[in-house]
């Protein structure tokens, strides 16, 4: 930066020089982030790059991100060399362009670019876990060389990114984290420092604003959390294979179908299969079964008819309502029987069930796919954020499903199958086991029998 007369920070240097192709900074209020992301996007524009910034929403995008961009612009004056037209999230020089989008518009955006050498992404934990998979494949084409994505942001408790931040900082090489808090800036002034500190006043939200901490968990009251996951599979003397089914009614973005399988301690199979049906969800378990003998299968009893009158012929199987009273001897501990298997769930995560993936194990989805990160993302962040206490009864009861769905943006269907294995009972087709009603039971088969024709 020296040409343009910069001085910088030690940490923002650092962020300049990357030349890892994922750079992702971690970065408290007020330490430089979108000053040094415009940097960046400017230093790069110039070398004859294409490029794709992006921010939460369209007026982050044109009232800072891009403001932040035609400042450096001014200070360095280079007015009509870079050149922003009509559109305000968007600048060019020579032939090369610098293409704003929002976290809300990546579908136009990332689906129609091509020869795209960097991606930088503002406050990224606050975008979509898929935003790579659409950005991504727009660095592609005969000019591109050394493609790059960069993103920064200030951590947030209930961020799935977050899990990605703390998955990569185990020690993966692809990625390169760089964290900054908000007192590394030493350009800001005492007073300016008191002002943030006065506004910032819980202790979680200076971790999380100023000292850039990355937290897994959004209350106290969550089943497990950040420190409570274990890095490894602790031994475990049980052998038995036990699978989870959370069946939809038909997948979607929002639903999906989830599919976790343990022994012991160890994950074997941990998936959630969008654009599938009932019938290739079926042929998957009896291959899984074929190759892996499952000793006990739990499947939620919702849509569940077609699966469980198929598979209950090829291995135990039980169908089980969420809704239902807890087991024998737990009535007057758990509301029902959901929240007593999420509460078994955080406790074999406690006790050395690995949320993760197994080095000498691989895992490929339907297609022959190897399974990717989020899955274990969506789990540890279901499990940080779905919260208990003590009705009127006294009984521990979990946050409403509707709730829980709002604050992460999912329906927590690899969490309602992984607690499925946590459900350690045959029900079945035993009439001396009666956690419903038999009539009851009945009317709820009969309702998702006929919604699914």
């Amino acid at each position: 930066m020296e040409e343009f007369h910069v001085k910088l920070l030690p940490y923002q240097k650092r962020m300049l020089k990357s030349k890892n192709p994922f750079t992702f900074a971690v970065m408290g209020r007020g330490s430089g982030k979108t000053y040094t992301l415009s940097l960046i996007a400017l230093i790069n524009l110039l070398k004859g790059k294409n490029l794709i910034i992006a921010a939460q929403k369209y007026d982050a995008l044109r009232d800072v991100l891009m403001k932040e961009v035609r400042k450096r612009v001014h200070d360095f004056k280079l007015e009509g060399v870079v050149n922003f037209c009509m559109n305000p999230i968007r600048a060019t020089y020579k032939d090369f362009t610098l293409y704003g989008t929002s976290y809300e518009a990546l579908e136009s955006t990332g689906r129609g670019l091509d020869s795209i050498s960097g991606i930088l992404l503002d406050e990224v934990a606050m975008a979509p876990l898929d935003c790579l998979d659409i950005l991504g494949p727009c660095c592609r084409g005969p000019g591109v060389t050394d493609p790059f994505i960069f993103g920064a942001t200030t951590p947030r408790a209930t961020s799935l990114w977050n899990h990605r931040f703390a998955h990569k900082m185990e020690g993966s090489e692809d990625w390169e984290i760089i964290k900054a808090t908000t007192y590394d800036n030493w350009t800001l002034t005492p007073q300016q420092l008191n002002i943030i500190e006065r506004s910032v006043q819980t202790p979680m939200m200076k971790r999380q604003e100023l000292l850039a901490e990355i937290m897994l968990n959004g209350a106290d009251a969550c089943l497990v959390h950040e420190d409570e996951f274990p890095s490894y599979a602790a031994p475990s003397s049980d052998t038995r294979v036990i699978a989870g089914l959370d069946l939809a009614k038909g997948s979607s973005e929002r639903d999906a179908f989830g599919w976790f399988v343990r022994q012991g301690n160890r994950v074997l199979d941990m998936k959630e299969f969008h654009d599938m049906d009932h019938e290739r969800i079926v042929k998957y378990v009896l291959d899984f079964h074929r190759h892996t003998p499952i000793s006990q299968l739990n499947m939620d009893l919702a849509w569940s008819e077609y699966a469980y009158n198929i598979l209950k012929y090829h291995m135990p199987c039980n169908q089980i309502s969420f809704g239902e009273r807890a087991s024998e001897g737990n009535e007057k501990e758990y509301e029902n029987i959901r929240a007593e298997i999420w509460f078994n769930l955080a406790w074999h995560v406690k006790h050395g069930l690995h949320i993760g993936f197994i080095p000498e194990t691989t895992l490929y989805d339907a297609d022959g796919n190897l399974l990717g990160a989020d899955v274990c993302a969506h789990l540890r962040q279901q499990l940080c954020t779905v919260t208990w206490f003590r009705n009127k009864r006294g009984r521990l009861q979990l946050i409403d499903k509707e709730e829980l769905r709002k604050l992460i943006h999912m329906s927590p269907d690899i969490g309602d199958a992984a607690a499925l294995t946590c459900l350690d009972r045959y029900t079945g087709d035993d009439p001396t086991i009666r956690i419903v009603s038999n009539e009851a039971r009945k009317k709820q088969q009969l309702k998702y029998a006929k919604y699914m024709g």
